[in-house]
């Protein structure tokens, strides 16, 4: 039978492996990481949620945490748990989210948020039943990479058809410098959707623009790279690679219909 956690549950421990292993969360266990060396979480169920204001069920806000979640069910929650997720914190080379099941329904917005990670670090989303992704890297990180391969998207789940992607790069408000050192390997999505919906990027209202020059992410989608991502939201500023701007073309003087020619001089030829 298996441990049930029915209480909120906080990992303060700093420099500490802290691993849940066959473990229940309903009610209010709602987990916070503040401090831990790594989190590992596997073979777990999350079910029956049921806080009573917006909250988030798993929240990271320690930074350089290796978080590795493998093998759970995400099933039914309260409505009020908003993202499952939410990771404010660096996360660190190797954490992966991979190999779960996440019901429509385990929460009201995005299921996986990833706002923070290490310059250099490779983080894995992979081999999941899952249906929203989102990358809203804080600041401007460099080579980092984000591997989301062999995930199953069931389209017939998402009831929004204004917003069909499995992935959305939104920056983190203005707290987004740039995009320019996140990679994004997506591969072997199994889903009826097409392959250029699968990710898109979007930036409104306080969002630092997207920017062809100094902040766009780079995509590949099934190897290949992608070289204009689907938008949804405002459009991206800059000159697009390979499109040159359009010099001003000077005006043509007026001339009130006269020639502006010199009379030719020289000599005549007459002929007799």
């Amino acid at each position: 039978m298996s441990t049930v956690f029915t209480k909120p549950v906080v990992i303060n421990a700093p420099e500490k492996d802290v691993v849940f292993n066959g473990v229940d969360f309903t009610k209010d266990a709602l987990i916070t990481i503040t401090a831990a060396k790594s989190v590992t979480i596997k073979n777990c169920r999350f079910y029956g949620l049921t806080p009573t204001k917006k909250a988030m069920g798993v929240t990271v806000n320690a930074n350089d945490v290796k978080l590795v979640v493998e093998g759970c069910f995400f099933g039914l929650n309260s409505d009020k748990l908003y993202n499952f997720f939410e990771m404010y914190g660096k996360l660190a080379d190797g954490s992966s989210i991979s190999r779960n099941y996440f019901v429509w329904g385990c929460c009201s917005h995005n299921q996986v948020n990833i706002y923070n990670v290490m310059d250099d670090a490779n983080i894995n989303v992979n081999s999941n039943h899952i249906g929203s992704i989102r990358i809203g890297t804080k600041g401007a990180p460099k080579n980092i990479k984000i591997n989301i391969k062999n995930n199953e998207y069931n389209l017939n789940d998402n009831t929004d058809p204004e917003w069909p992607g499995m992935i959305c790069i939104q920056p983190y408000g203005s707290q987004t410098e740039s995009f320019n050192g996140v990679t994004i390997d997506v591969d072997g999505t199994k889903t009826a959707l097409v392959p250029e919906k699968i990710a898109y990027i979007y930036a409104s209202g306080k969002d630092t623009r997207f920017n062809w020059q100094t902040n766009y992410p780079i995509l590949y989608m099934n190897g290949k790279l992608v070289e204009e991502i689907d938008n949804l939201g405002d459009p991206v500023e800059g000159t697009k690679p390979g499109e040159e701007e359009e010099q001003p073309v000077a005006p043509t003087p007026d001339t009130n219909g006269e020639t502006t020619e010199e009379p030719k001089t020289g000599e005549s030829t007459v002929t007799e």
